[in-house]
């Protein structure tokens, strides 16, 4: 290999690296500059973090009782289970929603009564959902008061009873 041909090679190389540095450059800026806050990729809802219900939950504002939020996906093996898990917990004190990330629910099941939040893939992001089944406590304010992996056929009811729907943490 001749000096001009090494040079190439490595000015191609330089060139290649600096595109993709202001390429992660770019979308950190786009992310900011949309009023979106930066967050590492993995991780899991932070509590006591405030979320706007006007922005991301419409349909639970102003609700007296706090909000249950179930992270499903329709292709998920254990989601149909966890939703029966949280029926069978029977969180009457609760208004109780299931989020995906997919324009529809099928070929999942929620009751009567549960809101559906279709398309949702801003309110995973932003709450850092990290799997489904996936379960947010959210209190009347919209502070994020507890969050768990639904697990295999977890009783639900225990973690439910130590949440206070009324009260958040700020």
């Amino acid at each position: 290999m001749t000096t001009t041909t090494a040079a190439l090679v490595l000015a191609w190389i330089a060139i290649l690296i600096l595109a993709l540095a202001t390429a992660g450059l770019l979308r950190r800026v786009e992310q900011l500059s949309s009023g979106g806050t930066v967050h590492p990729e993995p991780g899991e809802p932070v509590r006591g973090l405030q979320l706007p219900m006007a922005n991301y939950l419409s349909d639970f504002e102003g609700s007296q009782t706090g909000v249950l939020l179930l992270f499903a996906s329709p292709s998920c093996a254990t989601c149909q289970a966890a939703i029966d898990a949280v029926v069978a917990a029977e969180p009457v004190e609760y208004r109780v929603g299931v989020a995906v990330r997919e324009a529809d629910l099928a070929p999942l099941r929620a009751p009567q009564g549960w809101m559906r939040l279709t398309s949702a893939l801003n309110l995973f992001q932003v709450l850092r959902v990290p799997a489904t089944p996936y379960l947010v406590l959210l209190g009347t304010d919209g502070t994020i008061i507890d969050a768990t992996m639904v697990v295999g056929s977890l009783s639900l009811r225990p973690w439910l009873t130590r949440q206070s729907p009324l009260t958040s943490t700020t």
